[in-house]
């Protein structure tokens, strides 16, 4: 099978994407990878590890350098730097391609990724897992959301929804119009404008930190601990993303 997965980074992400697609191709050693990496710029030098990490691993990774001046206009801030919002260009970067599995570079993947490509998203705009913070109120009555807030390091998308809704140009036009709204600029606007047209997906696909670290602190409702139990025992992917990161030296 082939796995088409995209990851955006900046110079400042490298290692943390070299770790994550090392752990994707150690778990995949069955399948045909297809890494593509969407960023503004990258060393020579970093550039070539990615190519020696192909080499290795007898796969494919590509760097797609991206010209940010369309997002210009967007927020930005240091946790969340303007290639956050590359992915949604992935729909007209990736133009022979139906889905890509999109994942943040602050991720490992410790089981076979087949079965996830296998679900059918044919007519939904992409497969999510529920946020860590999916009942905070805030996040709710701000967005004005009636469905479950998810969270957008793990995405499977459908391109040619994506392209038949125009879902890019709507992801901008929102966020320019709506700055106070994307509190988690990318995130926030990914879930109010495909509200009501995403799969969720079990959490094993992106167990988040705060469930392993600080699960009375989420806001997260008792009625997903069974779920979230299970998951634990054996996660397909984990998601480092509160702000210790594992390759922090206090961390």
């Amino acid at each position: 099978m082939k796995l088409n997965i995209a990851l955006c980074t900046d110079e400042n992400f490298v290692v943390p994407a070299l770790v994550c697609i090392t752990s994707i191709f150690e778990s995949n050693c069955q399948d045909e990878c297809r890494i593509t990496i969407l960023t503004e710029g990258i060393s020579e030098e970093s550039h070539e590890k990615f190519t020696k990490l192909a080499s290795t691993y007898h796969q494919a990774i590509q760097v797609v350098v991206i010209n940010p001046e369309k997002f210009r206009t967007l927020k930005s801030y240091d946790r969340y730097p303007t290639s956050m919002y590359f992915r949604f260009l992935l729909p007209e970067i990736l133009k022979e391609e139906s889905k890509v599995l999109y994942l943040d570079c602050d991720i490992m993947v410790r089981r076979p990724l087949r079965d996830l490509f296998d679900i059918n998203i044919k007519n939904y705009s992409c497969g999510a897992v529920i946020d860590q913070q999916c009942d905070d109120v805030q996040i709710i009555n701000r967005l004005r959301l009636n469905t479950r807030y998810f969270n957008s390091g793990v995405m499977m998308l459908n391109l040619d929804a994506w392209r038949k809704n125009n879902y890019t140009k709507k992801l901008i036009d929102f966020i320019e119009e709506n700055p106070n709204k994307c509190v988690f600029p990318d995130q926030d606007a990914l879930n109010a404008v495909l509200s009501g047209t995403v799969k969720y997906l079990p959490l094993s696909y992106n167990l988040q930190e705060m469930w392993l670290t600080m699960l009375d602190y989420a806001r997260f409702s008792y009625r997903h601990y069974p779920e979230l139990e299970d998951a634990k025992k054996d996660p397909i992917i984990i998601h480092f993303c509160v702000n210790d990161k594992p390759w922090y030296m206090e961390c």
